[in-house]
């Protein structure tokens, strides 16, 4: 297999299922965009490489719930990473990875940019550079994120076919709900989580992720029934989800 990354076992790393390991982390946002601003496309970007990325088999994607762990110990929220990249390598290395994602988004007219470049750690070698570009907000997360993302299987496959995986959403409303819900959900505030999942349902019916996460959201109230619904809802959608999250 094609090696991009080498062996290295920091303090709080996980138990890895190969010597080959990336960590991707917020994409810092320059569009100037308020309404994307908002919404954190960034964040949201960031969390679509975590879904494309997930089910290559050449990659183990580290949590974006355990590089926000090791952010908070490091006294950094997660989302100020982009704009300080030595903070971000320490993050990436403190949660066991020795290769970084890293890009900003940009806006130039109608245009939306995604450039972004693939670093080993520690020894900051750039392996790789990025750019892909989108004409509409309506398709920006599947066109920069699938483009890049092809790029980078590309580079790392050995062999084989190895297609990239559909993002979770169209919709960067939708997704931008889902990511309030389960961070909501992450800090236990269940309660919080229910509307913005729905929200996030609403306006994306078949965003399958949002269904999984509501169950889950549901059992922890301890409402088995809404619970169900919502988990017999997200298995009818499952093809819509990679393999990691299927699991």
């Amino acid at each position: 297999a094609f090696s991009l990354f080498h062996r290295s076992q920091p303090r709080l790393a996980p138990a890895l299922p190969a010597d080959q390991l990336a960590v991707v982390l917020p994409i810092q946002d320059d569009s100037g965009d308020a309404e994307l601003g908002r919404a954190g496309i960034g964040g949201i970007l960031s969390d679509a490489f975590v879904q494309m990325l997930a089910d290559c088999p050449t990659l183990y994607i580290v949590s974006p719930l355990l590089l926000s762990d090791v952010s908070r110990t490091l006294g950094a929220a997660v989302g100020h990473l982009g704009r300080d990249l030595s903070l971000a390598r320490k993050v990436a290395q403190r949660a066991g990875g020795n290769a970084m994602l890293s890009g900003s988004f940009s806006r130039v007219g109608r245009t939306y940019v995604l450039s972004a470049s693939l670093t080993e750690l520690p020894s900051e070698r750039l392996r790789a550079t990025f750019r892909a570009e989108s004409q509409s907000i309506d398709s920006l997360l599947q066109d920069l994120t699938g483009a890049i993302s092809e790029k980078i299987r590309e580079q790392l496959r050995a062999g084989g076919k190895d297609e990239v995986a559909g993002v979770a959403t169209a919709s960067v409303d939708a997704y931008a709900r889902y990511v309030r819900g389960r961070d909501l959900a992450v800090e236990r505030n269940f309660g919080g989580a229910v509307p913005e999942l729905k929200a996030a349902l609403e306006i994306d019916p078949g965003m399958a992720l949002a269904w999984s996460e509501l169950s889950r959201v549901y059992w922890a109230l301890g409402d088995g029934e809404a619970a169900r619904s919502a988990g017999s809802k997200a298995s009818t959608l499952m093809g819509r989800v990679n393999g990691t999250e299927r699991a």
